[in-house]
């Protein structure tokens, strides 16, 4: 009974097959919302000759998502530079220093948690969707409609305007709603997930937090990678 509540459940944001297509363990059961209750009195049953077991009601249901503002901060958050920035100013303010050991421990602790918020929600009000995100989600799509996924398929569109804008279900099929836009849209966003690495590494090479041979080579890969996009994107464009 609770692989068919987790069957339910898609992870657009995940590099692997959706919950759907993988085997989910049975531990993924704590997660759900799981209630039980006997259907009517077992000491009236057994009083009365009929059984000694009382039948049980059994209901499961797929967890309820967080908000994203609410979820766990992804540690790509602490590495940034932005959160060491408004670390440093928060310890500043608050003079760790010069408070007891445990005190102090606390209160940074508390400084920690509350920068990487701040950071993570001031990512999500500026932009409606990641540069990653977006490439995973439409990579979810794309499998989606490769492997005729029509379970994954129907709740993602039910659950997301962006789902809706690129796949449909016709007829136990699922389909690109234009497939030229969502290649020429795919390229795109592929094409922008390169330029914002080859940004940060280029930032993290100025301040010196990383070897300029590791940065020169993996910005070397990712531009050869940006022309390769940029050039199919061209050519959906002419099509």
């Amino acid at each position: 009974m609770w692989r068919d509540a987790l069957s339910k459940i898609v992870c657009l944001d995940n590099l692997s097959e959706t919950h759907f297509n993988s085997s989910a363990g049975s531990w993924a059961i704590v997660f759900l919302g799981v209630q039980a209750k006997t259907a009517c009195n077992p000491i009236q049953l057994y009083d009365d000759n009929i059984s000694d077991h009382a039948p049980v009601t059994l209901v499961i249901n797929p967890p309820r998502q967080k908000p994203t503002s609410q979820q766990t901060v992804a540690h790509r958050i602490y590495k940034s530079p932005k959160f060491a920035a408004f670390h440093d100013a928060y310890i500043k303010a608050a003079d760790l220093q010069s408070l007891a050991p445990i005190p102090r421990w606390e209160t940074h602790k508390l400084i920690i948690d509350q920068v990487a918020a701040v950071v993570r929600n001031t990512e999500l009000a500026k932009q409606d969707i990641a540069e990653n995100s977006l490439v995973t989600a439409l990579g979810s799509f794309a499998r989606m409609v490769l492997h005729n996924n029509v379970n994954s398929a129907q709740y993602a569109i039910s659950r997301s305007p962006l789902a809706k804008r690129y796949i449909q279900v016709v007829n136990d099929s699922v389909n690109f709603v234009n497939h030229s836009e969502f290649e020429f849209d795919f390229a795109i966003a592929k094409q922008r997930l390169f330029t914002y690495d080859i940004t940060k590494l280029k930032s993290l090479l100025e301040q010196g937090k990383i070897r300029e041979n590791i940065a020169k080579r993996k910005i070397s890969l990712l531009e050869s990678k940006s022309k390769l996009w940029r050039a199919g994107s061209r050519r959906l464009a002419l099509d």
